[in-house]
């Protein structure tokens, strides 16, 4: 299957749940897109800044979809597209949620090296940061028991639970 997102923006990002894909673009936008039928976007949402979308993820358990653009973690609900909540406020680069939990965590890379996990419940609430890593992380991956962080030349395996 293949199907051209909207002229306005490059597609940045991508993500599924279901039936739908949702893509981010260069220019602020988040479409969401039936994968069966006709292949338009049924539903667009600009972020507040206009900034690029830099990364999505879905979370179908928690009815979210969350985003990176304009270095702001943020809430979206998946159906409607309805912003919910910010998650983190400035410098992310990166970000990944443990989308299986019962409650969900989502860890987010901001700044020089510096990691925060912050708990999805409303409001989100932080339960750790880390900011002795030795280098900024450039990817990210969140699993219920550890966090793990990779960066240039060296990987972080913290506890999901302290950060430690």
């Amino acid at each position: 299957m293949e199907f051209r997102t909207t002229p306005e923006g490059a597609s940045t990002s991508i993500a599924a749940a279901g039936a739908v894909a949702y893509v981010g673009t260069a220019d602020g936008l988040i479409q969401a897109y039936r994968l069966f039928g006709d292949l338009a976007p049924y539903l667009q949402v600009r972020v507040a800044n206009n900034a690029p979308v830099e990364q999505l993820q879905a979370l179908p358990s928690s009815g979210l979809l969350l985003r990176l653009a304009g270095g702001v973690v943020a809430a979206h609900a998946l159906d409607g597209l309805r912003f919910v909540a910010r998650i983190h406020p400035s410098r992310a680069t990166r970000f990944h949620s443990d989308a299986s939990a019962p409650t969900p965590n989502v860890c987010v890379c901001a700044g020089h090296s510096t990691a925060w996990l912050y708990e999805l419940r409303a409001p989100p609430a932080l339960r750790w940061r880390r900011w002795d890593l030795e280098e900024a992380p450039c990817a990210v991956h969140l699993g219920a028991q550890r966090a793990a962080l990779a960066a240039p030349s060296a990987c972080f395996v913290l506890d999901a639970a302290t950060g430690a």
